[in-house]
């Protein structure tokens, strides 16, 4: 089934929230708390909702916060600056908050060889302007918003013989290739830890935009509330809100509930 407009239901949804003493309050960051700007360094979250995440967060008696997503934590951290929130980074092969620190010990082998990788699609790929080549440590972004359509199949091209070669797993976002450890792993395992860290207390509310964040909503079905940013008939979330000021609309509510 197709995901439903989250405000038409918002009596039952606010209904259901109210009677919960605990929330856990996943948010994904580009697209879906701020918007996706043409160069990641310009995605920056806006002083209005940093204000109403600081909110959400000092009521630690009944929230727990969390910005899961492909960015990097170090890279997170710069761009949002909160503490007393969790930050799950690079599709949830590493997490950081309080008392928790969590790394994928399988992903941390492959540091190396995305090196290598790295370094050899900047070589192939610094004649095409507008890609933009960036190692997250334990992944490999290939941005192309900013690269003209006719390059994007080279560029394709490149991204999957550097896959096939290393044996990476290739991940397909907005605009974006990422080359990954093999490994079966991603924000829905990390969501379950979060949850466990709390011994299943606190109720999932999910809102992410991406295709990695299927991996979410598959993991929490049933568990909570799941919505997608922007109608997806594919998603697997259970509702979905227009844009990102949708979003910022149901963390205003949350904050008087």
């Amino acid at each position: 089934m197709s995901p439903k407009y989250l405000y038409a239901f918002w009596s039952k949804i606010e209904d259901g929230l109210k009677k919960t003493s605990k929330i856990f309050l996943m948010l994904d960051y580009d697209g879906t708390i701020t918007p996706i700007a043409k160069k990641p360094d310009l995605a920056l979250l806006d002083s209005k909702t940093k204000e109403i995440l600081k909110k959400i967060i000092s009521k630690k008696e009944r929230f727990r916060v969390a910005i899961v997503s492909g960015r990097s934590i170090k890279r997170l951290k710069q761009l949002i600056g909160l503490r007393g929130l969790y930050y799950v980074g690079v599709h949830g092969l590493e997490i950081k908050g309080p008392n928790l620190s969590f790394i994928h010990k399988d992903a941390t082998k492959t540091k190396p060889l995305l090196v290598e990788v790295y370094k050899d699609l900047v070589k192939k790929l610094s004649k095409v302007e507008g890609v933009l080549v960036e190692n997250k440590g334990l992944t490999i972004a290939i941005h192309y918003r900013l690269a003209s359509k006719e390059s994007i199949p080279f560029i394709a091209r490149k991204v999957l013989e550097a896959k096939s070669n290393a044996g990476l797993k290739l991940l397909k976002g907005k605009k974006v290739f990422e080359l990954a450890p093999p490994i079966n792993w991603g924000k829905g395992n990390a969501t379950l830890i979060l949850l466990e860290r709390f011994g299943f207390k606190f109720t999932p509310v999910y809102f992410g935009d991406n295709k990695t964040d299927e991996d979410a909503f598959k993991a929490l079905k049933n568990m909570g509330l799941t919505v997608v940013v922007g109608k997806k008939r594919s998603s697997t979330a259970e509702y979905y809100v227009k844009n990102i000021d949708e979003v910022l609309r149901f963390l205003q509510k949350i904050t008087l509930l």
